[in-house]
């Protein structure tokens, strides 16, 4: 079962008109969890605005890898901004390997385990 409840919300109240703004705070209760949801579109129904939330929540780990990529700081003393992604992109690469790696290693223990069975 889902309830969703629906609250209004003024950001800046006290300021300016152009400092506000008027935004829709949706709070969705489901299997014994609580989402929220804030927006600022007002000509959308409940049900549509809870789809949209569940929408939403694919891009976490989008937004996150985002903010992630924007707080690498390679050890350099380099500023030149394309030295630093190369440096970037080789331990991404490195990583993925490392991990590509492991899976194999893995993924050969299974199989030795399953052909003792």
């Amino acid at each position: 079962m889902v309830n969703i409840t629906e609250l209004e919300y003024i950001f800046n109240e006290g300021r300016p008109k152009e400092y506000t703004e008027k935004v829709r705070l949706l709070a969705i209760y489901e299997d014994k969890h609580l989402f929220f949801f804030i927006t600022n579109i007002w000509n959308i129904s409940l049900r549509d605005c809870y789809l949209l939330a569940d929408c939403y929540g694919y891009r976490f780990g989008i937004e996150t890898n985002y903010r992630v990529d924007n707080i690498f700081s390679a050890l350099t003393s380099s500023v030149i901004a394309s030295v630093r992604y190369l440096l970037m992109q080789v331990s991404l690469i490195a990583q993925d390997l490392w991990t590509f790696i492991n899976f194999l290693i893995m993924e050969n223990q299974d199989n030795a385990l399953r052909a003792e069975f």
